[in-house]
């Protein structure tokens, strides 16, 4: 579930005449690929970040958010040096529409392991929200999404050919996107569950 009023403010912001990319991002040129959460190599697999930001110097891929959250043993330094990953660190909930307004797209390069099987990613939908089309390893969580987003194994080739289908204005529409998730926030998971809870009511009376 995700607060829909809040992230969906970057639609907004990026049709808006005159906005400016946060400060941070002042220099990063356009398409800025971005990633919100904790980074830590329980879940990331960084040896296929590596290997899409190498196989595409032009492509920036901007990660926010806490590294090593969970895991103080994550490695990192295979992803250093690289001038085209950019880590900005953990930014306040607040300011994350403007960040994801300066996105061209977002991706979840998650490992297959058995945490990822058993996750499910809120930032999926906080990305969708935010009117930004989404590229992920296919998770069993995200399978039931497919229509709305792009799912793809591990690998650097055919994340690489998604990223570049998205980029280039492909895929699932902007509305066609935004009705996919229609009822996955925070409110409408309360009316399912006040309405269940009537129904059992209604039941056991």
């Amino acid at each position: 579930m995700a607060d829909r009023d809040h992230f969906s403010a970057s639609i907004a912001l990026r049709q808006a005449p005159g906005f400016v990319d946060p400060p941070e991002l002042a220099g990063i040129p356009e398409p800025k690929i971005g990633f919100v959460g904790a980074i830590s190599s329980y879940k990331l697999d960084f040896g296929l970040i590596r290997a899409v930001a190498l196989r595409h110097p032009e492509w920036h891929f901007v990660f926010i958010g806490p590294q090593s959250e969970g895991e103080p043993s994550t490695d990192l330094s295979q992803l250093f040096g690289l001038s085209n990953v950019h880590w900005l660190g953990p930014k306040p909930y607040s300011q994350l529409p403007r960040f994801l307004a300066a996105f061209q797209c977002a991706w979840l390069p998650l490992q297959c392991n058995g945490y990822t099987r058993a996750m499910f990613p809120m930032k999926f939908f906080e990305y969708l929200f935010a009117g930004l089309p989404v590229v992920s390893t296919r998770i069993h969580a995200l399978r039931s999404f497919e229509a709305i987003c792009s799912l793809c194994p591990p690998d650097p080739l055919e994340f690489s050919q998604q990223l570049q289908r998205v980029l280039g204005g492909e895929g699932p529409s902007l509305e066609k996107r935004l009705t996919g998730i229609d009822g996955y926030t925070y409110a409408g998971r309360t009316r399912r569950m006040l309405k269940l809870l009537r129904s059992q009511a209604e039941c056991a009376g």
